[in-house]
């Protein structure tokens, strides 16, 4: 496994955690990567570890990525 998903399967697994822990069962949790400033085989190595939601704030540095990584289900 890559060093991301290494992260992100700790953090699923935290936030899973926090979800159980005393919070209702209903309660709906979404993990939300931030990608300013991560290289499209950044955003491309989480999405492949499972994340679909990412964050970006900086217009010009989104439109580069949107086109690039436009063929996978990725959420802005």
């Amino acid at each position: 496994m890559t060093q991301i998903a290494d992260h992100i399967i700790e953090t699923l697994e935290r936030v899973r955690d926090a979800q159980f822990s005393g919070n209702s069962p209903n309660s709906i949790v979404t993990l939300l990567a931030v990608s300013k400033r991560q290289p499209t085989a950044a955003i491309r190595a989480a999405y492949d570890a499972g994340i679909r939601d990412f964050g970006e704030n900086i217009v010009q540095e989104a439109v580069g990525k949107l086109e690039e990584l436009e063929s996978l289900n990725i959420t802005w």
